[in-house]
């Protein structure tokens, strides 16, 4: 596989692993990840407004289990490690 296209799963798996991680998290704890201190603590990123556009509390329980949903099935429908050559399995 081309360079490109290891950059590209590699940046696609760790999306996909940030929205699981951020997901299991809000579901467990009660909120997504935010900054705890400066001028953006406690605030959620630009997804948070496009979510509210589409008529979706961030913060609901039905987008925190979205979010998880993706994470996983980003990592489901992301080719494996041995035939990109990302990860313990690739070249």
């Amino acid at each position: 596989m081309h360079r490109i296209a290891r950059i590209a799963v590699l940046l696609a798996i760790v999306e996909c692993g940030w929205l699981a991680f951020d997901g299991t998290h809000a579901l467990l704890i009660g909120d997504y990840v935010t900054p705890a201190s400066g001028r953006f603590a406690g605030q959620l990123g630009p997804w948070s407004r496009v979510v509210a556009l589409i008529g979706l509390e961030p913060r609901s329980t039905l987008t925190k289990s979205l979010h998880l949903i993706l994470g996983v099935t980003g990592f489901w429908l992301s080719p494996d490690s041995s035939s990109t050559g990302v990860g313990p399995g690739g070249g």
